[in-house]
């Protein structure tokens, strides 16, 4: 059996939008859904409109819109840490689309040998988006 890893989604910040108006990213965890952008709000690098945002702080439970950082409602910081995992995680974020399918923007593959490098930034370009992903994997 393989040693157990703590998986722990640090912040997601918007590079490149795909949409004009801004993205609705979702991210999975091998195929469930474990953060989505909340109902009727929006990422985009640049926060003009009211409900959207630049970036998810996942630690601290907070936001960054055009009027600064501003806390995530009912925020639980335990929804973002993943414990007891083993083998390879797949990390993936998704654009949710109303009338087609949602868009895979990309994947990163999570291992216990990750815990080796300390906190991790992973680029997750495609279809148009870019975002950046920070997050750790400690050994447990």
């Amino acid at each position: 059996m393989s040693a157990a890893f703590t998986l722990k989604l640090l912040s997601l910040e918007c590079i490149q939008a795909q949409e004009f108006e801004g993205d609705e990213p979702y991210l999975t965890l091998n195929d469930v859904r474990v953060w989505e952008v909340g109902r009727n709000e929006h990422m985009h690098q640049f926060p003009k409109q009211p409900n959207t945002y630049s970036a998810v702080d996942f630690a601290s439970g907070r936001k960054l819109t055009r009027l600064g950082w501003e806390n995530m409602q009912s925020f639980n910081p335990a929804h973002y840490i993943f414990e007891k995992r083993t083998g390879e995680l797949v990390l993936s974020l998704w654009e949710a689309d109303r009338l087609n399918a949602d868009d895979h923007i990309a994947s990163t593959p999570i291992t216990l040998a990750d815990s080796k490098g300390g906190t991790i930034t992973a680029m997750l370009n495609g279809d148009g988006a870019s975002y950046r992903l920070t997050y750790r994997v400690e050994a447990e």
